[in-house]
């Protein structure tokens, strides 16, 4: 049986550096920045096919997967892994730590949203992409052009940058500040059966 886990806003930790997941079984919501296997190995980025060819990306989305070599656990296996440049090992379990029961809550917030399907009731605050890129305001039309706040009134869009879905698009997303990117989706963790 699964645990319900709490997500921290941040992506990448606690702003003390410290990284910071509550699923001391699996470490399946794990979103810190540890990029080094135990073995010592730097890890392949998940965008990579070389040396290890995968699908990860594609069977695995909204698992915290992106353009990094941060240590992940996106398919349930025993604890956060990444493929290393080492075709003989192919993957390798990393150290990252011990996980906190409070992580999101005592630092940061919580977390949370019941819509499984298309997180359209999510009003957390993670302001970065999949791939890492920050969000662009809501009210701000640079560098990205848009109505979606006339478009989609009421739905929680303001003057902030946080990841929202008011168009029931697949996932939660936000526009880019990166000019080549228009928009991504974002990682908020998944869908718990009750909030509050």
């Amino acid at each position: 049986m699964e645990m319900v886990m709490l997500v921290a806003i941040t992506l990448m930790g606690f702003a003390d550096g410290t990284d910071c997941f509550t699923d001391y079984l699996r470490a399946a919501d794990y979103r810190g920045t540890v990029n080094k296997a135990r073995n010592g190995m730097t890890c392949q980025k998940w965008t990579s096919q070389t040396p290890n060819t995968h699908k990860k990306l594609q069977d695995h989305p909204y698992k915290g997967l992106g353009d990094h070599n941060f240590c992940r656990n996106p398919d349930g296996d025993d604890w956060v892994w990444c493929y290393v440049p080492d075709r003989s090992v192919r993957y390798e379990y990393c150290d990252i730590g011990s996980a906190q029961p409070t992580c999101g809550l005592t630092n940061h917030g919580m977390e949370c949203f019941t819509d499984y399907l298309w997180a359209a009731d999510y009003r957390g605050y993670v302001n970065k992409t999949v791939n890492g890129r920050t969000c662009q305001k809501w009210t701000s039309q640079t560098p990205v052009t848009h109505t979606v706040l006339q478009d989609h009134p009421n739905r929680r869009l303001g003057d902030h940058n946080f990841c929202r879905n008011p168009d029931r698009s697949d996932w939660a997303w936000c526009y880019t500040t990166d000019p080549s990117v228009r928009y991504e989706y974002c990682d908020i963790g998944r869908a718990q059966p009750t909030c509050g």
